[in-house]
């Protein structure tokens, strides 16, 4: 049966109208080799797979009275959950109504694992329990049927947009869980030689590739789904490090005192987790470097610790300003879009015209020291505020994200204090896992030093292309790999010329107009001006790179509270800019 005669066979005729009411089954039924034309990509590398050789080919269907189905499969029974979304989208009936243009469009772009009949945003399938006999799989179901209907009935009614962020995070749930869980217990429970550590590895992998198969939406769930996706993965590399190259066992834990000899089980299994979750390993033997101090308005607080409210008060200030902030750049960026032109590579960079250098520059700094930085804080204060407020962590265990920008001065500076240094830990076990075990360069030599840093961001730019796959991106339009190893060549570009002018000045630190570096050592200021050119200049070659395909991924984000369509974006403007001043001057914010 063919989608055609499926419309045709509908009362209105009407395309969305059919699919409002039959949703995906239509897809599955009638429209299956249609997808399987342009192959529909479920490959961790990206490869098309059409869906004819993964067996999703419907034989038999049964319905329950909630709107959820089962769909049994020819060679591997699966489960799938059936939502009642919105299938009317400008897509699905590009879709229907003009599916070979639609087909060959999806050949020329990137939307390969887009298409609208699998989008986890719009609540049509969630893929659960691949390779699950049929069996467990009606159990679940049965369930979530009969236990949560009512939860069901409250999220259906909550606004669109919300409700598709709220099912990718309570799906993602017992995926973190799962793989946050799992090495804790191993950690406390088995030797540092054990087997079942080496068997982790697998089921690691597992529960990431499974995350991996999530249907892929442009839409405000996709950016949660990347996020999820990077913490599924930093835990690989992290428990990589303290499960298997660095072990550490439940011994070593209470000799740091990272664990206490009073903890139950439950408390204990909580704060091995935490290691693979805050990963700057703050107030542990372990904690990284470039961590920033407390900001002065708590250290200067008369209460010895940090006061819980003074903390609390200052987080949610600056959330709140931080929202503010957000909202208005996106609004602005919404309105005077300038898209960055297909990058150039190679010489091609000489052809670029003077206004798209001055809109890559632009971009470029206004990506790294405001949007990118305020977008990532927000979260973390956000998860400070709930630990905090909570009573699960002190004020002490969160300290600033970022560094102050005018350490920036140097690539080494931009990454090593100014930026934030939550894969610090992981990155460095790894790198030196790999230039020094599985290589033995020589140590210290300045072999293994680059070596090391080259493996860092390359590390850094494995874990960017999966959160790239997970919005869509294919490793091939992918840029994430040469732009974090190209810091590694800028990071040596840097240390030979700052080599070569200490020879030639016959002297590393000479006199004049200086500042204080965060080593302690005396800066001369021009030295800081030609380093945030310099830091500049790198950044606005190597940055449209990396920005282009993730432009073209279409993201949304979620705002509850749109202020600009509220109150007008001048208004929204003042209120940001007088909300700032405000955060300033009585908070001591910091840049």
């Amino acid at each position: 049966m063919c989608m055609d005669r499926l419309v045709e066979s509908y009362p209105t005729g009407d395309p969305g109208d059919a699919c409002r009411i039959l949703g995906p089954i239509a897809i599955m039924q009638a429209d299956l080799e249609e997808i399987s034309e342009f192959g529909l990509q479920t490959s961790i590398f990206g490869r098309p797979t059409p869906i004819s050789r993964l067996h999703h080919t419907v034989s038999s269907l049964h319905h329950f009275e909630s709107g959820h189905w089962v769909s049994t499969y020819k060679s591997r029974p699966a489960a799938f959950f059936f939502t009642s979304g919105d299938f009317h989208s400008d897509q699905f009936n590009k879709a229907i109504a003009g599916r070979r243009d639609f087909v060959r469009s999806c050949r020329r772009g990137h939307a390969e694992r887009n298409y609208s009949g699998f989008s986890l945003a719009d609540g049509t399938i969630i893929w659960t329990l691949k390779y699950v006999p049929l069996a467990a799989s009606r159990c679940l179901i049965f369930l979530r049927v009969i236990r949560m209907q009512k939860f069901s009935d409250q999220v259906k009614e909550m606004p669109r947009r919300e409700r598709r962020v709220l099912e990718t995070l309570l799906y993602a749930l017992p995926f973190l869980l799962a793989q946050n869980l799992v090495p804790a217990i191993l950690i406390l429970k088995t030797k540092k030689n054990a087997v079942l550590r080496y068997l982790w590895i697998f089921w690691s992998v597992f529960v990431f590739y499974q995350w991996l198969q999530i249907p892929i939406s442009h839409g405000e769930s996709g950016t949660y789904v990347a996020k999820v996706g990077v913490q599924l993965f930093i835990v690989i590399l992290q428990g990589f490090n303290l499960v298997l190259i660095n072990p550490l066992d439940r011994d070593e834990l209470l000799q740091t005192k990272v664990t206490g000899p009073r903890d139950d089980l439950l408390r204990q299994v909580y704060k091995v987790a935490r290691l693979f979750t805050y990963l700057r390993g703050v107030r542990t033997p372990w904690q990284v470097k470039g961590i920033p101090s407390h900001p002065a308005y708590l250290e200067l607080q008369p209460k010895t610790p940090i006061s819980r409210s003074a903390f609390l008060v200052r987080q949610a200030a600056i959330v709140a300003w931080l929202y503010l902030y957000l909202n208005c750049a996106n609004s602005l960026a919404d309105r005077n879009s300038s898209p960055l032109s297909k990058p150039i590579y190679g010489l091609g960079y000489l052809r670029v015209s003077r206004e798209e250098w001055r809109t890559r520059i632009m971009t470029s700094l206004m990506f790294w020291f405001a949007f990118l930085r305020a977008a990532v804080d927000i979260d973390y204060r956000t998860a400070s505020i709930l630990s905090v407020g909570v009573g699960l962590d002190a004020p002490e265990d969160w300290p600033p994200l970022f560094g102050r920008a005018n350490q920036a001065y140097t690539l080494r500076n931009f990454w090593g204090t100014y930026w934030h240094q939550m894969f610090r830990w992981p990155f460095t076990a790894t790198s030196n896992y790999l230039a020094r075990e599985l290589m033995a360069l020589p140590r210290p030599s300045l072999l293994e030093r680059y070596t090391n840093i080259f493996f860092v961001f390359l590390v850094s730019g494995v874990m960017h292309v999966m959160s790239d796959l997970l919005m869509g991106i294919s490793m091939s339009q992918s840029a994430s790999i040469l732009f974090f190893c190209s810091m590694a060549v800028g990071v040596m570009i840097e240390d030979a010329v700052q080599a070569a002018w200490t020879r030639v000045s016959d002297s590393h630190r000479p006199g004049g107009a200086s500042t204080v570096d965060s080593d302690g050592y005396a800066v001369p200021c021009w030295h800081k001006l030609v380093g945030f050119i310099w830091v500049c200049v790198w950044l606005s070659l190597t940055t449209p790179a990396w920005l282009c395909p993730l432009q073209m991924s279409k993201e949304k984000s979620l705002f509850l509270v749109n202020i600009p369509e509220l109150v007008g974006t001048r208004k929204a403007i003042a209120i940001t800019v007088g909300g700032g001043l405000l955060v300033k001057y009585t908070f001591r914010g910091e840049l």
